[in-house]
């Protein structure tokens, strides 16, 4: 019985050894990221209300970049798009200047058929952006009909638990 004890005791140990080795974590060898793949990812606009319309913005590696606007129809629950617009193109960063470009935009109204059409427009137009604490802050100029205005726009990186 004694042995059995001691044999449980050592092979415990054991796993408790290999178990605390598996846990800490390995030292980042790239600790520093370039202000390029801070962009990565899926974010999600913050202050929209819920249930109404979802926009994202999606920075891809090769400097590729997706706008995806989506407006839900609040009377359906369903929760169909009423209206769904897909900007792709590209971006380049300058320090902390933001220049994104589309090259094509697809337009869905409602079931219909999307509707495809290449372009050559400037989106976030002056832009400049910050990245902290998983939210990416934009201030751009917006164009309203009377002069330029200063705007800023906050999104919220998606991240899956």
């Amino acid at each position: 019985m004694k042995r059995a004890v001691t044999t449980f005791l050592k092979a415990f140990t054991v796993l408790c050894i290999c178990l605390l080795a598996a846990s800490c974590k390995k030292e980042n060898s790239n600790p520093v990221k370039s202000s390029a793949t801070t962009l990565e990812g899926t974010w999600l606009k913050i202050d929209e209300s819920p249930g109404s319309t979802i926009t994202n913005l999606q920075f891809y590696g090769g400097n590729q970049f997706q706008m995806i606007f989506v407006q839900l129809d609040a009377s359906q629950q369903s929760n169909t798009p009423k209206y769904q617009l897909n900007l792709r193109g590209t971006y380049r960063i300058d320090g902390n200047k933001l220049a994104i470009t589309i090259s094509q935009k697809i337009e869905t109204n409602g079931t219909n058929t999307p509707v495809v059409t290449p372009s050559s427009e400037k989106v976030f137009e002056n832009a400049t952006y910050n990245v902290s604490d998983h939210t990416l802050t934009l201030n751009y100029t917006t164009y309203p009909a009377d002069a330029p205005v200063a705007t800023q726009a906050k999104f919220r990186l998606f991240m899956l638990d």
